[in-house]
């Protein structure tokens, strides 16, 4: 058992109200059973019931051979009071979620993509694209986050996560960005998007990079590129062709020798 999850204020507004009424229906049904357990119990005349048949039996507590009488009674009245308040307050407030044996996912509905906040990001900050969705009332709308928190995505090799995902955010995201590119072609068809746009493009690989002919050769038999079109093959090779020798970002580590004077030098 876990508290439900997304409860709105009318729904909560609600629960009060009807739990309000329940607590009146439960009342009358608990003083009624109450009376009636009292008075079948103390062995009188039970046509002698009346709603208020138990509280006239409290003050006679005094004796013990009703003890048994009245407190079974009260319990009753208790009971019919207690037990459906207690079921409304958890069956509204609290959810039984089934055991998780083989994951819980599911396709997202339209009203949680709504309620998420993915399709209205804050502009104001940076933005990372999640994806678009395929149908629905929000068909065609880019899902987009621009929280603090962490993303991650995993999927097996060649399944599109530089083209659909990498790739795309790299056209997209306007602050700077670390780049883990081990084969370069982030850089080869962000890079110059990047730079026209105001950016700083940096490529360190201190080994250099360079794409032989027989690795290119080699590359035109993948599945990346077979599933290119034409006119998207010749744009990569020219692209490819043009870049064969990528030299690597360096700088000069005499720049961070500090000339101000020595921390702690006596004078």
């Amino acid at each position: 058992m876990q508290l439900r999850q997304n409860l709105k204020k009318s729904d909560i507004i609600s629960t009060i109200i009807f739990a309000i009424l329940m607590l009146g229906i439960g009342g009358a049904i608990g003083a009624y059973g109450g009376g009636y357990v009292f008075l079948l119990i103390s062995k009188v005349d039970t046509n002698l019931l009346s709603y208020d048949t138990l509280m006239k039996a409290w003050p006679l507590w005094e004796y013990k051979k009703l003890h048994a009488a009245i407190s079974l009674g009260t319990i009753v009245f208790a009971a019919a009071i207690i037990v459906p308040l207690a079921a409304i307050i958890i069956g509204a407030f609290f959810e039984f979620p089934e055991p998780d044996v083989h994951g819980n996912a599911k396709l997202i509905t339209d009203e949680e993509i709504k309620e998420s906040g993915l399709l209205d990001a804050d502009e104001e900050y940076p933005e990372i694209l999640i994806g678009k969705v395929a149908k629905g009332r929000h068909k065609g709308k880019y899902l987009k986050f621009a929280g603090q928190q962490f993303l991650g995505l995993g999927a097996p090799t060649r399944s599109g996560k530089g083209v659909g995902f990498v790739i795309p955010n790299l056209l997209n995201y306007r602050d700077s960005v670390c780049v883990l590119d081990i084969k370069a072609e982030n850089y080869i068809f962000t890079a110059g998007y990047r730079k026209k746009m105001g950016q700083e493009v940096f490529v360190f690989a201190p080994d250099g990079y360079r794409f032989s002919e027989e690795e290119f050769e080699e590359f035109k038999f993948s599945d990346y590129y077979l599933n290119l079109s034409p006119e998207e093959q010749q744009a990569f090779n020219e692209k490819f062709r043009n870049t064969e020798h990528v030299l690597s970002h360096r700088w000069n580590p005499l720049d961070y020798i500090s000339r101000s004077n020595r921390v702690g030098l006596e004078k």
